[in-house]
């Protein structure tokens, strides 16, 4: 199933990049994050998650890309919700795998655990 697409939304780039700085994020290209963050605004929110995912994985803070998706298209925010949302469920699921004895453990819980090798 596709991602709903996000609708045209007009950017104050000047207020956007000021949120941006608020948070010690400086001499960004502006042109080329309006046109990345305007292709995950229309990810689906399984493929969100995933980066979300990979976010959190490297210490990197989410401010950034909600602020993002706040000034390129405020009107995917319940989808980032969501998928941060994922991404907390599936590192419970996989916490919950690791910690469940190898011979108890449900297959699903097997296949997490085998790919997070704990």
């Amino acid at each position: 199933m596709s991602a709903p697409q996000s609708r045209s939304h007009q950017v104050d780039r000047a207020a956007w990049e000021r949120d941006l700085d608020a948070l010690g994020f400086t001499g960004i290209d502006m042109v080329k994050l309006e046109e990345l963050t305007r292709d995950m605004c229309n990810d689906t929110t399984g493929d969100l998650a995933l980066f979300v995912s990979m976010q959190k994985d490297a210490g990197e803070p989410l401010d950034g890309l909600r602020i993002n998706f706040r000034n390129v298209c405020p009107d995917q925010l319940a989808k980032l919700d969501d998928a941060e949302s994922q991404q907390r469920n599936l590192t419970d699921s996989v916490q919950q795998a690791c910690d469940t004895d190898v011979a108890a453990r449900t297959p699903e819980q097997a296949r997490l655990a085998e790919m997070t090798a704990c």
